[in-house]
């Protein structure tokens, strides 16, 4: 979503920026689980972990700003209703 905002609008709006993402790429989990599939099931069992990148929200649209140059405003969450 950031990115197609910095594309097409060069502004990235950001809904309070503290929350945290967990991000892991679609190849790294894939991989994963190609893997465990190729092993030996009692080796592997209980033994594997996947890790990924738990990032802020305003890190990861500074992210995307260093790569396309656009704004970024940051808004207030709004209180829940």
């Amino acid at each position: 979503m950031f990115v197609a905002q910095a594309l097409f609008h060069h502004k990235i709006t950001v809904w309070g920026g503290d929350q945290r993402r967990a991000l892991l790429h679609v190849d790294d989990m894939a991989s994963c689980c190609l893997d465990l599939l190729a092993a030996d099931a009692e080796a592997v069992a209980g033994k594997w972990n996947v890790d990924c990148a738990n990032m802020m929200v305003t890190e990861i649209a500074e992210a995307v700003k260093k790569r396309t140059g656009a704004d970024i405003e940051v808004q207030p969450i709004p209180p829940e209703l």
